[in-house]
């Protein structure tokens, strides 16, 4: 997935964040919480020596982007994750990141391939408009219909026939909030039309 790095924090994160609290130098620290996940952190510590306090902040990060998090602009993942509003993908009314999309529910070449078999083409067709090799489609395949996304029939020494199920219709959407960031996944979802035809649905032309 790409971003534009002047969105993140060029700002690293102090040596204690996400770490066990601990040592003598801690004075206080303060914690902004969503549920049991930190947003941020607020550590003062004093110098016995220049007896001076000094206090430093880090601010929790969106796990998929790496953007700073706030208050108005953080989801909690279902499967835990913090993430921002941006990054946020909803499947089945639940709010999921584009990590535990691609690890539940199927990556991006599974997506291409359960897409363009949504809209009714063949594996060469795959092949042409998506630019993977035979090799990925076969795996991206076998590995949908292991989920149940897609319905593979034997025609004997016709070949195959491959249909997409209600399963893998219900995740298409989800897939395509997950991936179209991608460079890549935005030309193939122009290349196979995928805005003219979402209207009737795909596989319904």
């Amino acid at each position: 997935m790409t971003y534009d790095e002047s969105e993140r924090s060029d700002m690293p994160q102090p040596s204690w964040f996400n770490k066990d609290t601990g040592g003598d130098e801690l004075a206080s620290e303060v914690q902004t919480v969503t549920t049991d996940n930190v947003l941020q952190r607020i550590r003062s510590t004093y110098d016995s020596v220049t007896e001076k306090t000094t206090s430093e902040i880090a601010r929790g990060l969106c796990s998929i982007c790496g953007k700073p998090l706030s208050e108005n602009n953080v989801v909690l993942c279902y499967y835990g994750d913090l993430v921002c509003n941006a990054c946020m993908i909803l499947y089945n009314g639940r709010s999921i990141c584009r990590k535990h999309t691609e690890f539940y529910l199927g990556s991006k070449p599974e997506a291409i391939v359960l897409i363009s078999i949504a809209f009714g083409l063949n594996k060469n067709d795959i092949k042409q408009i998506s630019k993977l090799s035979e090799n990925s489609i076969v795996i991206a395949k076998n590995m949908l219909a292991n989920g149940g996304y897609v319905k593979i029939k034997s025609l004997g020494l016709i070949g195959n026939s491959t249909k997409i199920t209600e399963s893998g219709a219900e995740i298409v959407e989800t897939l395509v909030a997950a991936y179209r960031a991608d460079f890549d996944f935005r030309i193939f979802l122009e290349n196979i039309g995928w805005s003219k035809n979402v209207e009737t649905g795909p596989g319904q032309k």
